[in-house]
């Protein structure tokens, strides 16, 4: 994700740059850029030093720096994205031609809930050397096989996830839930609901469709710890939206839980016995705003 943030320090600096990337359509803030990994995206959250500097690092790993010192050197930036080495992201990219882009996408943009300081997220785009988009980018593979379904078919195809998840945290010893019954059940059984209801607002905020939360049949405690699953479901929209949505909640979901102090995981199973996490995934096929499927599970004409 590319992020920009604004601080207090350095206002004439701040305020140029807050006004060149307005002028290039983004409602960004006065700073520029750090990256961090997160599977197949970026986070980009920046800082002007008193020296008007952006500093850049992957993940805990400082990489580069560099200083935003016009609207066109910005301008370059959200245009055309940064360079990144794509041999440490993806295991089938060589060292020798490794070169890759990272390029903001302008349309996933929302405001970073957890930012110290204002800061404006977006999600970007992998491409290669040549400015065309990476082949191998699971993104890429995703838009286009979206795109051909539209081609041959004339219909939109639409997806929506169900994201499981445990919470993981010290047991208090009250109010113990039954093991394996925590279906939809309420507090004080279970522990996390408003945690839940949390994630859900920061992600209603970032753009992210909901259609409801609850809590989910796991529910059990090992070693003084409780484990409690949780469940969000999302509501139908295109596919390549369904999975941006997806990949931010979960960023949101473990970003909160840090601040909790809790544990997450979205593995499918942590031990044998105890309900696994799925990520069932629901389709439909759309064409004039109409669900083109049938009762009996036939296309319509």
């Amino acid at each position: 994700m590319l992020t920009v943030s604004s601080t207090k320090n350095n206002q004439n600096h701040g305020t140029r740059f807050l006004n060149a990337c307005q002028s290039v359509g983004g409602q960004a803030s006065k700073t520029g850029f750090r990256i961090y990994k997160s599977r197949h995206r970026f986070l980009y959250k920046g800082e002007w030093n008193h020296y008007g500097e952006l500093h850049v690092s992957c993940c805990r790993r400082a990489v580069e720096n560099f200083v935003i010192n016009d609207a066109a050197y910005l301008d370059a930036i959200l245009t055309c994205g940064e360079r990144v080495d794509g041999s440490s992201l993806f295991p089938f990219i060589e060292a020798g031609s490794s070169d890759l882009y990272v390029i903001p996408r302008f349309c996933t943009a929302f405001i970073d809930p957890f930012a110290e300081q204002p800061t404006l997220s977006m999600l970007c785009s992998f491409f290669n050397k040549d400015g065309e988009p990476l082949e191998s980018s699971p993104e890429h593979t995703l838009r286009k096989a979206c795109r051909a379904f539209t081609e041959v078919t004339g219909m939109e195809f639409q997806a929506m996830g169900e994201l499981e998840y445990y919470v993981i945290s010290e047991d208090s010893g009250m109010f113990p839930a039954t093991d394996q019954r925590g279906y939809h059940e309420s507090a004080p059984y279970a522990k996390f609901n408003e945690f839940r209801t949390e994630c859900m607002a920061y992600i209603a905020q970032a753009g992210g469709q909901i259609k409801y939360g609850h809590s989910e049949v796991g529910n059990f405690t090992l070693d003084g710890k409780i484990y409690e699953q949780n469940e969000i479901e999302f509501l139908p929209v295109r596919a390549e939206q369904a999975a941006d949505q997806l990949m931010i909640a979960k960023w949101i979901i473990r970003n909160l839980a840090y601040q909790y102090g809790y544990d997450i995981t979205f593995a499918p199973k942590i031990t044998a016995g105890k309900a696994g996490s799925g990520l069932h995934i629901h389709m439909r096929i759309m064409k004039d705003g109409k669900n083109q499927k049938r009762p009996a599970r036939r296309l319509r004409e």
